[in-house]
């Protein structure tokens, strides 16, 4: 259990500097080119390290199968989204909007019968949510016309990676992390790349500052794609999906973390009453964790 509460930790770790890199390289990129190429990239990455190390691929059909419509789901169509919402809308918006994929997972969990709910777990997302809303100022949500379009295509990116996290245990329970993150990958890559090059707008604009540009690209794919799927996936196979979706909520706590120990944020009063709001919330929700491995 240590190693698998490490690696969901670390992941959202991962993705709370990722809001950082990606507002920026898509300032300078396409947001479906740039979801589109950092699959790809990543797949290319992990299929080779399988030609190194000998390790035969399970080509079977059905893999593949399965494989192009749960890389579809979770990658072409929930990145995608996601991406292209955070392009249009704000930083705060798009962090708290993120923090709704743990209920859309556990809800997708209940209605196919692979979980059950009771009054604890409902306090522990009522607290670990009321703790991101004071975290991530509510207050200063926007709702401005021209915001709303893309908080929409965000809280539409939500629900889609919710019900990925919850299809997606049972493909991990037949294919080892490395090799289902490896399809999976290159199934969202190669669905999105033809759409991205005919949609409308540029696809690249040279950025001002190459070197910063080249950082946040490499940490989207490596730092942001490749490692943290690749980690989740492996948590997937081994713990159930709601649990594994519920370290989402230490996103926001991350965030401004590194907030203050890089830039300098101060930390507030009212941060550290939100990250302990965030932690009672999980505590409450992750009870008797062990138990639900099996479903």
């Amino acid at each position: 259990m240590t190693k698998i509460y490490s690696a969901l930790i670390f992941i959202q770790f991962l993705f709370g500097l990722n809001f950082l890199a990606s507002k920026y390289v898509i300032k300078n990129l396409s947001p479906a080119f740039f979801v589109s190429i950092r699959l790809l990239i990543s797949a290319l990455i992990m299929f080779a390290i399988f030609r190194v190390v000998g390790r035969k691929l399970q080509w079977s059909r059905k893999i593949l199968l399965h494989s192009l419509w749960l890389g579809s789901l979770g990658f072409s169509l929930g990145q995608g989204l996601f991406i292209g919402g955070l392009k249009m809308t704000t930083a705060i918006n798009a962090s708290i909007l993120s923090t709704t994929i743990p209920i859309f997972a556990i809800l997708c969990n209940w209605i196919r019968g692979k979980t059950q709910l009771d009054a604890i777990q409902f306090v522990g997302f009522f607290f670990a949510f009321l703790g991101v809303l004071i975290l991530r100022n509510v207050e200063q949500f926007g709702l401005e016309w021209s915001q709303f379009g893309g908080d929409v295509l965000i809280l539409i990116a939500c629900l889609v990676t919710g019900l990925f996290i919850s299809l997606s245990r049972e493909f991990f329970l037949k294919i080892s992390p490395l090799e289902g993150s490896a399809f999976l990958f290159l199934a969202g890559g190669l669905v999105l790349l033809p759409i991205s090059l005919f949609a409308p707008g540029s696809l690249f604009a040279c950025p001002t500052d190459i070197g910063w540009f080249g950082a946040s690209f490499a940490f989207a794919v490596i730092g942001a794609t490749l490692l943290p799927y690749f980690l989740n996936n492996w948590a997937l196979s081994k713990m159930s999906s709601d649990f594994v979706a519920l370290f989402i909520f230490l996103q926001p706590v991350f965030a401004s973390m590194l907030a203050w120990l890089i830039i300098g944020d101060q930390l507030t009063l009212r941060k550290g009453l939100s990250i302990l709001a965030i932690l009672i919330g999980m505590l409450l929700a992750l009870k008797n964790g062990k138990e639900r491995k099996a479903n």
